[in-house]
């Protein structure tokens, strides 16, 4: 039972994420956006195309750590420092990318 808690919880924060995230870039939705302002935005679609792709990298991130965690639970280590970096890396690329959509 210890062994299948932690990769499921990886997997689930991963669809947590990735979910509304595919929703975000699939349907163009705006309002799935944390701090969305239409009036700073200058390419709504754009804007969704970036944060719902980055929000999907993330989330299938964290699903390939809850199988690396499940296959090979020795390793788990490794797999803790990657989504940590894959996390940090991410959130700085997004936030940095957003900043092409809006205007100050």
């Amino acid at each position: 039972m210890d062994g299948i808690l932690l990769p499921l919880a990886f997997a689930l924060v991963g669809l947590v994420i990735g979910i509304p995230s595919y929703i975000t870039k699939k349907r163009r939705w705006p309002g799935m956006i944390a701090g969305f302002e239409p009036a700073k935005c200058t390419d709504v679609d754009g804007l969704t195309r970036w944060v719902g792709g980055a929000g999907m990298l993330l989330g299938c991130a964290l699903l390939v750590g809850a199988v690396a965690v499940y296959v090979a639970p020795q390793y788990l280590g490794a797999v803790a420092v990657m989504l940590a970096l894959v996390g940090v890396i991410g959130s700085i690329a997004t936030q940095t990318g957003c900043a092409r959509f809006t205007r100050r």
